[in-house]
């Protein structure tokens, strides 16, 4: 943290909450004493600036409980800072419905795209990709 603060870097600290979580009042707990001494050692004008995004597996009452104990836990010492949802949404699933679900609960969403999960690659031979030049850096 001190690199980022020196570079002049935001942290975005992505939190993978699994499914189950069996302790998240000590979790949330550590997270709380986490933020209380960065604000000590750092600064309020550094970690104000700071995002925290819980990435879940599915969303449901058990998740939208921890991400509400997580958002109160951060506001409570650091209000600026921003939290958010990254939810895995199916292609299938309707993006919209889940939007509207979560609206007023979250500061920002966070999704993977991978263009590729719409491509049948089965059908493709070697010869497709003839003549294409790659760049390795």
């Amino acid at each position: 943290m001190n690199s980022f603060q020196r570079l002049g870097l935001v942290p975005f600290i992505r939190v993978e909450v699994e499914k189950e979580a069996a302790d998240s009042a000590g979790y949330l707990k550590k997270l709380d004493a986490f933020l209380q001494h960065s604000l000590q050692y750092f600064g309020s004008p550094f970690v104000e600036k700071w995002r925290f995004e819980l990435a879940f597996r599915e969303w449901g009452g058990t998740q939208r409980n921890i991400y509400q104990a997580f958002y109160q836990t951060v506001k409570k010492r650091a209000s600026a800072v921003k939290v958010g949802l990254h939810v895995p949404v199916s292609p299938e699933a309707s993006k919209a419905a889940f939007l509207k679900q979560i609206s007023g609960q979250c500061e920002f969403v966070c999704f993977t795209c991978n263009p590729n999960e719409k491509v049948d690659f089965t059908d493709m031979n070697n010869r497709t990709f003839e003549g294409v030049n790659i760049l390795f850096l």
